[in-house]
């Protein structure tokens, strides 16, 4: 008995030493790269879901409340000094032209009438754009047909011409078919165009700018077609990197009026093939495009790619887009009109001030 007990002791004392000599395991080490010399690849961020523009209701302009107003309009026909080129109107026509334009207009509060139609002024002065070589022409032909129109404060003057473009080589002394500005008192028209174009540069007479940036749309159209979308991409990758715009709203950087309830829109020339800008284009082109827009991200340096699709109102009457129907006005554009007239630079049409 006394020999187990001894056995048992010396077993136990000889396990408690081998656990003590048993060493401990070292930690694990983890190899790390040098931060002074590793290269991080720089994700490319690909956004699944377009960012669209907010679509605005074509039926969005209702009547402003508030006074309404009628408004005379006088024709006043020019041809060139000689007689040769002589715009032929009459009576019939001024009717449809004002037709077309009140009903675009309907929403305004305004009424425009017929408040006559001049016989033909055949004068250059009146006719042309470009001053010629003499001496009537120092302070240009556009002071002229202002002078005229002052005469008639209380009737909104159009003056109407017969473009003939290469014809008669008379192309240099014309800038466009038609003109009007809400510094001018009268409107340029041209009578083989369709009323809209007329009613286009109402719009202007009462302070309508155009629906997309002119110095912009300029620059597109002088791009060969296929390079345009890539041109806007670039051009709104530069406008958030600068901060102009967010990733968010970079479409609002097309947008050429500072109106909230038009949509932005690059011109026609981004959508089809043209040879010059503000080129009209027909019924047939899409309805929107997309421009992948790669933004570099600072500081980190993401690249990130995202789709934005422009979708114009190529209704509206103050954009570029020929017209297979009947254009529009927004809300907020019928309200700036209104406000022009009862309040504003227009207020002499109905107080002869």
């Amino acid at each position: 008995m006394k020999e187990l007990i001894v056995f048992l002791f010396m077993f136990a004392v000889m396990g408690m030493q081998a656990t003590a000599q048993t060493p401990t395991p070292a930690p694990l080490r983890i190899r790390t790269a040098n931060p002074t010399t590793a290269k991080p690849t720089l994700p490319t961020i690909v956004t699944p879901t377009p960012i669209v523009a907010p679509t605005i209701s074509p039926n969005a302009a209702k009547t402003i409340p508030g006074l309404s107003y009628q408004i005379k309009v006088r024709f006043l026909p020019v041809g060139s000094g000689d007689g040769s080129i002589v715009a032929s109107v009459d009576k019939k026509w001024c009717d449809l032209a004002l037709a077309e334009i009140n009903a675009i207009f309907k929403p305004t509060g305004l009424r425009f009438v017929f408040g006559g139609l001049d016989a033909p002024r055949l004068d250059d002065l009146y006719n042309l754009d470009v001053p010629p070589q003499h001496p009537s022409y120092a302070t240009g032909p556009e002071t002229f047909r202002q002078k005229l129109a002052e005469k008639f404060p209380k009737e909104l003057v159009v003056f109407v011409r017969r473009y003939l473009g290469n014809e008669k080589g008379q192309e240099k002394f014309y800038k466009a078919f038609h003109y009007s500005a809400v510094e001018a008192d009268y409107v340029l028209a041209e009578p083989r165009s369709e009323p809209w174009a007329l009613a286009h540069e109402f719009g202007h007479f009462f302070g309508l700018p155009h629906t997309f940036g002119d110095g912009l749309m300029g620059e597109i159209v002088a791009k060969p077609y296929p390079a345009r979308v890539g041109y806007v991409a670039r051009v709104l990758a530069g406008a958030i990197e600068r901060g102009d715009v967010t990733e968010g709203n970079a479409l609002q950087f097309l947008d050429g009026d500072g109106i909230d309830d038009t949509p932005p829109d690059a011109g026609p020339p981004i959508f089809q093939p043209n040879d010059k800008a503000g080129e009209e284009i027909g019924p047939g082109s899409p309805a929107e495009i997309i421009i992948p827009v790669t933004v570099k991200r600072s500081p980190l340096g993401f690249a990130r790619k995202v789709n934005y699709v422009l979708r114009p109102d190529k209704r509206n009457v103050m954009s570029y887009f020929s017209q297979n129907e009947r254009p529009h006005l927004s809300r907020e554009q019928a309200q700036r009109v209104y406000d022009i007239v009862n309040k504003g630079t227009r207020h002499r049409l109905v107080t002869g001030q």
